[in-house]
């Protein structure tokens, strides 16, 4: 279990998933955890099971839960965090179809003027796509939903091209 947990009932239910819709099944061990995502994902009724997974998965384990989601269609994400960047409990190989790195950056000015004030406006993500089976790794800087719902990618960056944005981010 995470040290942390962020995934909160409120928030989701700002963004329309009420608790009528969801099931919250909180663990201490890790395997349980896994077991209740692989049992979730054997559920078809279910549109997506969405996991805190704390410590290694292992290639079998992640493996069993790939092979769950593809018999059933129901989409899994496996939430991973760590104090550290590079942390090789991250870095571990598995079956995913995609893995992703998010993180923090900061926030561009709340007004137009001064534009060198930065951490004042909307949050901001960077999005790594790390692996894709069958596709190329990109990254992509994203701005919080604005008033009329809307997440967007940062000026500067949504007019890049692909290969001058791999260049500029070094992925």
């Amino acid at each position: 279990m995470p040290e942390q947990a962020d995934i909160h009932a409120s928030a989701l239910a700002a963004v329309g998933l009420t608790p009528d819709r969801v099931v919250y099944v909180h663990a201490r061990k890790p395997q349980t955890v896994r077991l209740a995502m692989e049992e979730g994902l054997r559920h078809r009724g279910l549109s997506g099971v969405v996991v805190e997974f704390g410590g290694a998965l292992g290639r079998t384990a992640s493996r069993r839960l790939q092979l769950a989601a593809g018999q059933s269609g129901v989409t899994a994400f496996l939430l991973r965090r760590s104090r550290r960047f590079d942390d090789p409990v991250l870095l571990e190989p598995g079956a995913a179809v995609t893995r992703w790195r998010v993180a923090t950056v900061p926030s561009g000015p709340p007004l137009p003027l001064p534009p060198d004030t930065p951490g004042l406006g909307r949050p901001r993500w960077r999005l790594d796509l790390i692996r894709c089976r069958g596709g190329e790794p990109h990254s992509w800087i994203v701005e919080a939903f604005d008033a009329a719902g809307c997440c967007g990618l940062v000026s500067g960056v949504a007019d890049r091209s692909s290969q001058a944005e791999l260049r500029r981010t070094g992925a």
